[in-house]
């Protein structure tokens, strides 16, 4: 398979499953929050935070592409916010509602690293045939949308499942969060190659010398 077409299908396929853990991380936070605090308030404050949370890492993700390229930068949002998602189902877990918005920071970088993947589809690593960045990105959006749309169906699931299993109901849908998450960032780290920032970009190492021209 072509370097273009094969980065363009490992992005859309960990797009989706972002995409999954958006929605229900978005969605379950609200609910979980107001179920343990009583306060709508605060449900709009534990999705707010999720966004803060995205707009707070989104620079640092920013600069680690531009020195180690996006498959660790990509690979390290989700793994962030896997780590966010798990905290959550914990805060569920005891209870501790200031703990799930705190939780929510974390999980914000999964989303981050969604928005990020967009980006990374337009050249993917100098291989991509001129002209398709539109195309390429739009399969990226509807890839996005797609998880968007079956992420609250499976919240159900999810919260079946916990039950099931002697948990507390709203946190199965955060231990889903952080498998769709967890493998997101795995298939990232494992399949996008070559890495889709263009090397020009990248700033030259110390004592390089003289940048090549062009």
């Amino acid at each position: 398979m072509p370097a273009d077409r094969r980065i363009l299908v490992v992005l859309v396929v960990t797009q989706i499953l972002s995409g999954v853990g958006v929605a229900i991380g978005v969605t379950t936070s609200g609910v979980a929050t107001l179920r343990l605090a009583e306060s709508e308030a605060l449900a709009g404050l534990a999705q707010a935070t999720t966004l803060l949370g995205a707009a707070l890492i989104a620079l640092p993700l920013g600069r680690m592409a531009t020195r180690r390229g996006r498959r660790w930068s990509l690979s390290t949002g989700y793994g962030v916010g896997t780590l966010g998602a798990v905290v959550a189902a914990l805060a569920v877990g005891v209870g501790s509602w200031p703990l799930l918005v705190g939780a929510m920071l974390l999980l914000g970088a999964g989303t981050a690293a969604n928005f990020a993947a967009r980006y990374a589809v337009v050249d993917p690593g100098g291989t991509a045939s001129p002209g398709n960045g539109g195309r390429r990105l739009s399969v990226m959006v509807f890839a996005t949308a797609g998880g968007v749309v079956v992420g609250p169906n499976l919240a159900v699931l999810g919260e079946n499942a916990a039950a099931a299993g002697g948990l507390p109901s709203d946190a199965g849908p955060f231990l889903l969060v952080a498998v769709t998450f967890a493998l997101a960032g795995l298939g990232v780290l494992r399949w996008l190659r070559p890495d889709s920032l263009p090397a020009g970009v990248r700033p030259l190492p110390e004592g390089g010398g003289q940048g090549s021209g062009g």
